[in-house]
């Protein structure tokens, strides 16, 4: 099947040469005249890149461009512009709106396939990965929401059909452990909710740029109170919290999430009566947050296979997390252009470093 192009340009001669040009490459070229025509094209048919010319009015291609990167019915579509004055400025405003290239007019042939091809090539890249998050997506749910909500299930039923000859101390014991399962179930919820939140920012490129502009300030209140319900599970282990006050690139919706993701799996997979320690401050125009514990480890196997999902766990321990933790934490800190380091000795401690940019 061809490749589509949606030109938006009022001038016939710049349309024609754009066919002649993309033809020849085996496209199928459709034309609008305007942004409501553009708008009715694309909600008749996606094409699979949007060439905007110069007749078109500024208003109207950063509209058109809002429209798309806003649109969440839509996939992502690489956007082009033509242009006879390419501005450092107009270069800089069609970034921030989410525009992927600019093609100078008069047009030469060999920079408009280049253009055509490298986001046609940007487009499958992200496709294909949001099509994994989408697949792993999918298969954890089930097992995930499954294996804590079967035991609620099950004693909810052991209760009402045996209520009459079970003891006060042992439908307090059920509910206790009811109670225990809903929380973990409401905790994997909000995961998948996060999780969803990653993958819908990422498919939206015009949402993703304006949160890379947001900041947070991070101090050690900050992340204590962030932490103090996952702190209160786990009573046989201490904590060492110093993180030094700074203001950084990345909203507090992520920043909180990213935070506890990692918090919780430094105490979950850290052993017993040993201190995990957090630790926050700048170098070298970065923000360094490290979470340190003394516990099982990672070996070199495991530390190249941070996927989605990957089980971390020795192969005579019973499995206890799903990875989800880990894999969200990787996907926030790469989508605000950050970086993720994982230090471990098998058996003994495990470092991850975060570098976030302030």
């Amino acid at each position: 099947m061809k490749n589509s192009i949606l030109i938006v340009e009022k001038e016939n001669e710049v349309r024609e040469k754009i066919n002649r040009i993309l033809g020849k490459q085996g496209f199928s070229v459709n034309y609008a005249n305007c942004l409501e025509q553009s708008v009715d094209q694309i909600n008749n048919h996606i094409p699979d890149i949007i060439i905007t010319g110069s007749t078109i009015s500024s208003l109207d291609k950063y509209d058109l461009l809002s429209y798309l990167r806003n649109e969440r019915e839509l996939p992502y579509i690489p956007f082009i512009f033509l242009t006879e004055y390419q501005t450092h400025k107009e270069i800089k405003r069609g970034m921030r709106h989410g525009a992927d290239d600019y093609v100078n007019i008069p047009i030469e042939e060999q920079d408009l396939i280049d253009a055509v091809n490298a986001g046609l090539k940007k487009r499958d890249k992200m496709k294909n990965h949001l099509d994994n998050i989408r697949e792993s997506f999918a298969l954890a749910i089930p097992h995930e929401l499954r294996t804590p909500i079967m035991p609620v299930i099950g004693l909810c039923d052991l209760i009402l059909d045996d209520f009459d000859s079970l003891s006060k101390n042992e439908i307090t014991g059920y509910i206790k452990t009811v109670k225990e399962n809903t929380l973990k179930l409401s905790k994997r919820i909000e995961k998948f909710i996060l999780l969803s939140s990653i993958q819908g920012e990422a498919e939206n490129g015009f949402s993703l740029k304006e949160l890379k502009n947001e900041k947070t300030e991070i101090e050690e209140n900050y992340v204590k109170n962030l932490l103090k319900n996952i702190i209160s599970n786990y009573p046989k282990n201490s904590f060492s919290i110093k993180v030094e006050k700074a203001s950084l690139a990345i909203s507090d919706f992520y920043l909180s999430g990213l935070i506890r993701e990692l918090g919780e799996n430094a105490f979950k997979f850290a052993c017993a009566n040993t201190v995990i320690k957090i630790c926050g401050c700048s170098k070298d125009g970065f923000y360094k947050l490290t979470f340190r514990n003394q516990g099982r480890g990672l070996t070199s196997a495991q530390l190249k296979n941070i996927n989605l999902f990957q089980q971390f766990r020795n192969i005579d321990e019973p499995k206890t997390g799903s990875g989800l933790g880990l894999f969200i934490a990787k996907k926030i800190i790469e989508m605000f252009d950050g970086k993720l380091t994982v230090e471990s000795c098998p058996g003994k401690c495990i470092k991850v470093t975060v570098f976030l940019k302030m």
